[in-house]
């Protein structure tokens, strides 16, 4: 018997798959978490990555970071930080489309691990 209680968001095994042991539903969920989160990290990462380095060569380059060296530090700061929140707000209104292709994969995965379950 099914709970009349709205199912998570970061359900992606569909209710009809309920035979499925637990470990495969957790498993399976958290792929597609991971699927949900993949595109914003890959942004996120290099983005930071860029503004660290960044700074890094600036601490390195110490009392001699003047004038021209502060300066492109500063437009590599700045330009990574812009290029991320564009990406991030391109991927936010993007982000139903790749909902549907995360879930489209889970359904797919159930269906082939319940033909082979059914073997």
């Amino acid at each position: 018997m099914q709970s009349n209680r709205p199912q998570p968001r970061l359900n992606f095994v569909d209710p009809a798959y309920a035979e499925f042991p637990w470990f495969l539903h957790w498993l399976l969920n958290s792929l597609g978490a991971i699927g949900l989160a993949a595109p914003y990290l890959t942004v996120l990462i290099p983005c930071f990555a860029a503004v660290w380095g960044a700074d890094q060569l600036q601490a390195l380059f110490g009392s001699a970071a003047y004038g021209a060296v502060s300066a492109l530090m500063s437009m590599i700061r700045t330009g990574a930080v812009i290029f991320g929140v564009e990406m991030l707000f391109t991927m936010y209104w993007t982000r139903h489309e790749w909902e549907e292709v995360v879930r489209r994969l889970i359904h797919e995965t159930c269906e082939e691990i319940l033909q082979l379950w059914l073997r």
